[in-house]
């Protein structure tokens, strides 16, 4: 399967490839994460001080910061129903940027991807 099929890899400008983790990816939160009950969002971490989110989605090890986000948008995000509607609702204007999160699961994925273009070129 190539890399832009498998769903636990994304397009990454800075490297200009499609990868699972690289050095544009940022570590996770020291915060603990909050589960929530929604369809798309397991949980959620916050840091008011920096004003960065990080949420974990449902799906495939998907891990991501958002920033900058005030106090009142993440007390807001946390009140919606459901949650992944708002969120998308507030990142439609542009003002929030995202980046995905490093993860163990990650790390391995790009090890084994890495191991395996080095055994099919000797």
């Amino acid at each position: 399967m190539s890399c832009y099929l498998n769903p636990y890899f994304h397009w990454s400008a800075g490297c200009w490839d499609w990868v699972c983790d690289c050095v544009h990816c940022v570590d996770p939160l020291n915060f603990p994460r909050h589960p929530v009950k929604d369809i798309q969002i397991r949980s959620v971490s916050y840091v008011r001080r920096r004003g960065r989110l990080e949420i974990d989605f449902t799906w495939t090890d998907d891990v991501r910061q958002f920033d900058p986000v005030s106090p009142v948008l993440f007390r807001q995000l946390l009140t919606a129903k459901p949650l992944y509607l708002y969120l998308r609702q507030i990142l439609k204007p542009g003002g929030i940027r995202f980046q995905y999160v490093r993860t163990e699961a990650k790390r391995a994925i790009m090890m084994a991807k890495i191991a395996c273009e080095l055994l099919r070129c000797e």
